[in-house]
């Protein structure tokens, strides 16, 4: 997949006298309209075939048809083209953690989960998710030995996985989205024990942490 580029067209409203009002406007809406579909066809083929959201400036006015354009006054499309990346990058990254996962019973294979704005959503790849380019979103697995595969522990994956995975997003996304590897707590999931009383009256002692509350995770956030 190329590197993607920001495309945006602008068309300036030319001035033939010999055309009507009427007829102005529509050469016009006819010709921002063709810039349009171009590129649109250009943001299309860079993000894997999904089309990006747009809005249509008439004259300053966003919402405004370009039928609308004033003489002397201009149509731009603003292409929201963060929103479509991150969606993208969502899919490429679930593929990839399919591609990189050690597989014994499957349990971690599936084990892959997205959180937008601290709250999970869907699995990844059971349903579309479509996010907001002003979102944080992080994919991680919350399996009490998602760490030890991500230090190595395993013969399938000598090198982990998630890092691996930001690596190679990074490569694709990494002009349009700041992609940061790392590991995060999430609530009410712990890879260990904590500080517990074995007894009423009895004082909390101490159990060692099989390991530590924090698991592997992806972050996803628009530059």
């Amino acid at each position: 997949m190329a590197r993607l580029t920001p495309f945006g067209q602008r068309i300036d409203v030319f001035t033939e006298r010999h055309l009507t009002d009427k007829a102005r406007r529509e050469a016009v809406a006819k010709a921002a309209i063709e810039a349009r579909d171009n590129a649109i066809q250009i943001n299309t083929a860079a993000l894997n075939g999904r089309a990006p959201q747009y809005d249509t400036i008439v004259d300053g006015r966003i919402g405004a048809t370009e039928l609308d354009v004033k003489k002397g006054g201009t149509i731009a499309y603003l292409f929201k083209l963060g929103a479509a990346t991150m969606n993208e990058a969502i899919d490429r990254a679930a593929l990839t953690y399919a591609e990189l996962a050690p597989v014994k019973t499957g349990e971690y294979l599936r084990g892959l989960r997205l959180f937008v704005n601290g709250v999970e959503a869907a699995p990844v790849g059971a349903s579309v998710v479509n996010v907001l380019p002003t979102d944080l979103v992080q994919l991680t697995n919350l399996l009490p030995y998602a760490r030890k595969i991500e230090a190595g522990w395993s013969d399938q994956a000598p090198n982990g996985v998630f890092e691996l995975v930001a690596m190679r997003l990074r490569r694709v996304f990494g002009n349009v989205l700041r992609i940061e590897y790392g590991y995060e707590r999430y609530v009410g999931f712990s890879a260990g024990r904590k500080r517990v009383a074995s007894s009423a009256g009895d004082k909390l002692r101490s159990q060692p942490l099989a390991a530590s509350e924090r698991f592997p995770t992806i972050t996803l956030r628009l530059k």
